[in-house]
């Protein structure tokens, strides 16, 4: 045995073992080697540097050094690690595409810096690929010749938080001690989305009764509060209709919803073809949003065109309008008026889902389902009667319809003539064939 950078060398088993006392402890670390020269070399390179700083700050800066250059990893290989960590559950594919494109381009940036490693990476240089991105727009679309995009600071901070994610996954095995991208995300933008007035819902409503899937949509989003994607890939296991309530998961949070269905909503949802607790709802909405969601927004854009709505605005350093007014739109509309009908914080919170407070999660256990049930029945009539020109107005604009006409007649015909079958009261029997034909012939 003998003295080496204020520890001793232990043979162990044929193993060359480093032991030394540190802030009071001892600790042993395994060299590997079997040979006492080579034993002696590792503590002249592994632990001499460390021991024989003259600071706890320079000890650990060279403690980061020797681990780095220990276990050294590239842009590539930080990935693979992140994805390769243990989680709760694996991101879907739509979500790994972004992380992939998002750490590409800083990636990209990264190595036109001249770094090689994640290691290489300081909070200095975190922020400066932040404020490009700000500034110029998504690196590998910003070069000499194209034309800068600017993001907005949402935009930016989605970046920030997959990038502090996967630096946080990697640090360790890559000896990272500071993580570059833990500083604070940028303030979001001032501008929001706004919610429609009770005209402006009157309006829409009255228009969008020729555009049946548009329509469905619209009602849905109103009487619940839900997101978008909740409301098209809403199942009928979720719906209770006995009780009168809609339970559900939250495709974002994964918070629990429990949502009074108010009596307008439970129409559309008895109007619908019965299918298996694990079939959509809304079928015709469902496919449309698998097939492309965007096209849903798209359409109601053009309906508030339509109307003479606003609903987006110019914003000085961003290549895109701001939009204020879309179908999220109605979330914040529902919302708004449950609480000016005076919803408490619980209430509201249990209706819409929001986890972003643990205290008013734990408020929410203890809503009054009574309550909740008082204040979506006591919501404003949207459905009352509105300007004719409006509904005019809304198809000339509108070109075509999110499903083909003709289908949706179809449907309809073939949903009354299920209900016929199921009917023992002749004179209905005969209304509704003759409603079915009447459809199709229209």
């Amino acid at each position: 045995m003998g003295k080496h950078g204020e520890g001793t060398l232990l043979n162990r088993n044929g193993v060359w073992v480093h032991k030394s006392r540190i802030n009071g402890k001892d600790t042993r670390r395994s060299t590997g080697c079997t040979n006492r020269k080579d034993a002696e070399a590792w503590v002249k390179t592994n632990i001499t540097p460390i021991t024989t700083a003259s600071t706890a700050k320079e000890a650990t800066e060279r403690a980061r050094q020797i681990k780095i250059k220990a276990s050294p990893i590239n842009f590539t290989e930080a990935l693979r690690v992140f994805f390769a960590a243990p989680r709760k559950r694996s991101p879907a594919a739509k979500r790994r595409t972004g992380i992939e494109s998002q750490w590409g381009d800083f990636a990209a940036w990264a190595t036109d810096q001249g770094l090689t490693q994640i290691s290489q990476v300081s909070p200095e240089q975190g922020a400066a690929y932040l404020a490009h991105l700000r500034e110029f727009g998504r690196y590998n679309e910003s070069r000499p010749g194209m034309t800068a995009r600017p993001t907005s600071a949402d935009t930016a901070n989605t970046y920030h938080i997959t990038l502090k994610a996967i630096f946080a996954a990697a640090m360790k095995p890559a000896g990272i001690t500071e993580n570059p991208f833990a500083f604070n995300k940028a303030k979001k933008d001032t501008l929001d989305r706004e919610a429609f007035t009770l005209d402006e819902l009157r309006d829409i409503l009255q228009a969008s009764e020729s555009l049946p899937i548009l329509r469905q949509l619209i009602t849905v989003l109103l009487l619940t509060g839900m997101r978008t994607v909740d409301a098209c890939k809403l199942t009928w296991a979720e719906v209770d209709q006995r009780a009168g309530i809609l339970r559900r998961k939250t495709s974002k949070t994964g918070s629990k919803i429990e949502i009074p269905i108010h009596p307008e909503l439970l129409r559309l949802i008895q109007s619908q073809p019965q299918g298996a607790r694990g079939e959509p709802v809304f079928t015709e909405l469902f496919d449309q949003y698998e097939r492309n969601p965007i096209k849903l927004s798209n359409h109601f854009s053009k309906l508030l065109d339509s109307l003479g709505i606003e609903h987006s605005q110019a914003v000085s350093g961003r290549s895109r309008p701001h939009v204020f007014k879309d179908l999220h739109s109605f979330r914040h509309t529902a919302i708004f008026m449950l609480q000016e009908k005076g919803a408490t914080l619980a209430e509201l919170m249990s209706i819409a889902g929001h986890a972003t407070q643990a205290v008013a999660l734990k408020y929410a256990a203890h809503a009054s389902r009574e309550n909740k049930a008082r204040l979506i029945n006591s919501l404003p009539d949207f459905f009352s009667s509105a300007p004719e020109e409006k509904k005019k107005a809304a198809n000339e604009v509108i070109e075509a319809e999110i499903v083909p006409p003709a289908e949706v007649k179809a449907k309809e015909a073939a949903a009354m003539l299920r209900k016929a079958l199921k009917s023992t009261d002749p004179d209905k029997v005969k209304e509704l064939v003759k409603q079915a034909l009447k459809t199709l012939e229209s």
